[in-house]
């Protein structure tokens, strides 16, 4: 293999890509799963020569069971294709996984946006919001990569690439573009959400400041009458009335009675 080959394999940070080479193509990959409540990346490449395939993973973890099983089954195409269709068929399984991760994450989204709307959180989503953006930023670097790399199969000119298996990878490549699309949606809503929070606690606010206001408007006019008298001069007639302090309780009561009445006819409460 060629040395930039060996290099891009031990280099687990490198992105998804294609490289054509005059006796096999080489294609690196990033299988994604959950795992402990997060999900994490293997760095996976593969060799596709005119009758081998070399897969090359980070972790012992067996991604390609399912392929394997159907070789020793002997289920499907894979025994009867050469050995594009065997690529091919890797790339679709991990392409599989993708769809799988992408719903998951983009149902939490929408749960998390409805709870958002519905002010049914009962804590700071802050950190969720942040970590959800930067999950999806992660798998665009991942899944746009390979809509790029199912896009250079099509187009190569390459003989290790049949024209009838060009026909499974357009369908490989229609999988992902609708993927893409998904995680295009899911990223906006996720960068929405943050204005949601915010607009949620504007609200919020809004209605401690509506209920303190009318508080205040009710109290000021009651808070004006009880200063006026007192004052404690001595020429203050209503002082010496028999009745003055129901008088004024009255007055008061009747001018908080009135002060509900005009709100709740602006429908302010």
């Amino acid at each position: 293999m060629h040395p930039l080959v060996l290099k891009d394999l031990a280099d687990t940070e490198q992105p998804p890509k294609l490289e054509e080479y005059e006796n096999y193509l080489f294609i690196l990959l990033k299988y994604v799963y959950f795992e402990n409540d997060d999900y994490q990346t293997d760095h996976i490449g593969i060799v596709i020569g005119s009758n081998y395939v070399i897969t090359f993973t980070e972790s012992e973890k067996d991604i390609f069971s399912p392929i394997n099983s159907r070789i020793d089954r002997s289920i499907g195409q894979i025994q009867k294709e050469g050995s594009d269709y065997l690529g091919y068929s890797i790339i679709d399984a991990i392409v599989d996984q993708y769809y799988t991760i992408i719903q998951v994450i983009g149902d939490y989204t929408e749960g998390l946006e409805d709870k958002l709307i519905y002010n049914n959180i009962q804590q700071e989503p802050i950190r969720e919001i942040q970590e959800l953006k930067h999950d999806f930023i992660r798998l665009r670097r991942i899944i746009h990569p390979t809509k790029e790399i199912a896009a250079q199969l099509l187009r190569t000119d390459h003989y290790l690439i049949k024209s009838k298996t060009k026909k499974y990878i357009a369908d490989l490549f229609d999988h992902i573009v609708h993927i893409a699309d998904d995680l295009e949606v899911y990223r906006e809503i996720s960068w929405n959400l943050m204005e949601i929070y915010i607009a949620t606690i504007n609200n919020k606010m809004n209605e401690i400041i509506k209920v303190l206001t009318i508080m205040t408007s009710i109290f000021i006019p009651l808070t004006f009458i009880a200063g006026i008298y007192g004052m404690n001069f001595d020429n203050m007639p209503e002082l010496r009335w028999q009745y003055g302090y129901f008088y004024t309780l009255a007055v008061m009561l009747l001018i908080f009675i009135l002060m509900l009445l005009i709100f709740k006819k602006k429908k302010w409460i």
